[in-house]
């Protein structure tokens, strides 16, 4: 699951046109005033040129602290944190659920989102509702990732839509995964409660 996150925000955070975008953003903010200013030459001799050239020259150093520009360094640091990544065999990741309303009206659909990551292509994925007779039934999930999103949940978007439950329910939602080898995961274990009233009972007048 760590080297899934790592991988998402490889490419979603220090992506080099959208990093690079935002440190160019920053660098036209604070340039008039950096140029201007005269203490940074008094410590270790900062130079309007090593101001220009800290964000994106290549080869940039200054000694002791200056390793590299921040371009530089990010795009190193992609790299090595990318040959890093090496995924393992393991059974689906079920992750950040939620739904619409869990104590809906009788005549209420519900929502359910969940975020789902599987090293191995999801060949089924469905949400099980356990009904207070015993009884169970299935709705499948639909994987509906949110574009362009820098939040891993989002991308792992997994939901469907469930049909009004009906008076007096109390049902447990369950979220079931396999992938195309037969591995599978069930979550949570407890399932989720949702309960729905009654019929509406008049008082009698005395």
């Amino acid at each position: 699951m760590l080297f899934h996150f790592m991988e998402f925000y490889l490419e979603t955070y220090m992506q080099a046109e959208k990093f690079n975008g935002h440190v160019d953003s920053i660098k036209t903010i604070i340039e008039p005033f950096a140029l201007v200013d005269d203490y940074k030459s008094y410590d270790w001799g900062f130079t309007n040129e090593d101001f220009q050239n800290s964000f994106d020259a290549e080869n940039f150093t200054i000694d002791p602290h200056v390793k590299y520009s921040i371009k530089e360094y990010n795009l190193l640091r992609k790299n090595s944190l990318n040959s890093q990544i090496d995924y393992v065999d393991s059974e689906p990741i079920i992750y950040n659920i939620s739904l619409s309303n869990t104590k809906p009206t009788y005549d209420e659909s519900i929502k359910v989102n969940a975020s789902v990551f599987s090293v191995n292509p999801i060949q089924l994925a469905y949400a099980e509702l356990e009904y207070k007779d015993g009884s169970k039934s299935n709705v499948p999930l639909t994987y509906t990732p949110v574009n362009n999103t820098n939040k891993v949940e989002l991308n792992d978007n997994w939901e469907t839509q469930l049909p009004a439950l009906g008076k007096n329910q109390n049902v447990k939602i369950r979220i079931y995964v396999e992938d195309n080898i037969g591995t599978n995961a069930f979550y949570p274990n407890d399932g989720i409660s949702i309960k729905t009233a009654g019929e509406i009972t008049k008082r009698s007048s005395i």
